[in-house]
């Protein structure tokens, strides 16, 4: 199979152009693999121990009984 071509619109060029004019050749770089926050790395594949459950519904019984008493206004 042949390699696709990419082309892109000019908005997109001047975006890429005015990333490196701000912040340097790092606006370049490479930034596949380098994802931060809650969701990196693999899903739980084991479940929350009992603690941690009972804390969630918890928590998720206050928010909707706060939701309730808000739609009823």
């Amino acid at each position: 199979m042949g390699k696709i071509k990419n082309t892109y619109s000019q908005e997109f060029k001047l975006e890429i152009v005015k990333m490196y004019l701000e912040e340097g050749i790092t606006a370049l770089g490479e930034r596949r693999g380098s994802k931060t926050g809650t969701g990196k790395g693999r899903p739980r594949t084991k479940g929350l121990s009992l603690e941690e459950e009972v804390a969630r519904l918890r928590m998720e019984n206050a928010f909707l009984k706060k939701l309730r008493e808000f739609q009823r206004g």
